[in-house]
């Protein structure tokens, strides 16, 4: 008799989310740029246009600003956005054949 293996729903979204439960409550900018698979740049661009909100912990007197973000922030702001897999192997098709015309001498007079 085999061991009954037991089959647990584990898709994409459970997996992410398993992933950013083990991260901190607050967050670097590294960590949310390495969970969303971004820059930092795109992190701070996210936290001025107030898609994930954080806060400056700088000590008095500091001059550079440190942020962290708020785990839960992070996790609404990935379950909101858009996935662009469809559309971004359309784009990348079409970015293709544009590229291909191009590559393709074209006669002035013919």
């Amino acid at each position: 008799m085999q061991p009954q293996q037991l089959a647990l729903p584990f898709d994409r979204a459970s997996a992410r989310a398993l992933a950013l439960a083990r991260m901190p409550e607050r967050m670097r900018a590294d960590q949310v740029a390495q969970f969303l698979g971004c820059s930092t740049d795109h992190v701070a661009k996210l936290r001025e246009l107030d898609a994930i909100a954080g806060v400056d912990i700088r000590s008095p007197g500091a001059c550079r600003a440190d942020w962290r973000y708020f785990r839960a922030s992070v996790a609404q702001y990935d379950a909101t956005r858009p996935t662009h897999s469809a559309d971004a192997e359309e784009r990348a098709a079409a970015d293709r054949q544009r590229r291909a015309a191009a590559a393709t001498p074209q006669l002035p007079f013919s």
